[in-house]
């Protein structure tokens, strides 16, 4: 009980989550930066993802979130903020003749996200210099439960304008 909670409430404790997450998936999974606790808030600079349809780094991200709420059934997620973003598509991915599908998603819990925000954003498919797309700047607003999803707020800025949507 005493390490779980260590883990949770301690910077050093999520270090070390972060650290396992790193040895178990080294070709997968990076992280350089890391401030703040697992069960309030979270801030991780130079993260790097890289999965079989795609490629993310993350320059910084920051979460401030109640996980503890989930027992009461509301995922709670005050705040998330990401800057510098590289989303690196994979070729096979991206020449598929089948669609991506998505799963039906029902959790069974309710998702509160009070703000999400993510700032420079660039989009390259795989073995390219220049970005496909490049997103200034987006945030959105909502919640999701029983399979719905409100969007209470929403708006995006692109580098280039070839639309343009808002809405609340």
């Amino acid at each position: 009980l005493l390490l779980l909670l260590w883990l949770a409430a301690t910077q050093s404790g999520l270090r070390t989550l972060l650290d396992l997450a790193t040895e178990l998936f080294p070709d997968r999974f990076q992280v350089g930066r890391v401030e703040g606790r697992l069960i309030d808030r979270i801030a991780l600079g130079d993260l790097s993802i890289q999965l079989p349809a795609f490629a993310l780094r993350v320059g910084r991200i920051d979460l401030a979130w109640s996980p503890l709420r989930a027992f009461g059934g509301v995922l709670s997620i005050a705040e998330v903020r990401a800057l510098d973003i590289d989303l690196i598509l994979n070729d096979r991915v991206r020449d598929a003749e089948d669609p991506v599908v998505l799963p039906d998603l029902l959790l069974p819990l309710r998702l509160d996200l009070g703000y999400a925000l993510v700032e420079r954003v660039q989009i390259f498919a795989a073995e390219d210099d220049r970005p496909v797309a490049v997103i200034e700047r987006a945030e959105v607003s909502g919640r999701l439960d029983a399979g719905l999803l409100v969007i209470d707020q929403a708006a995006v800025a692109l580098a280039k304008p070839a639309f343009e949507a808002q809405g609340s």
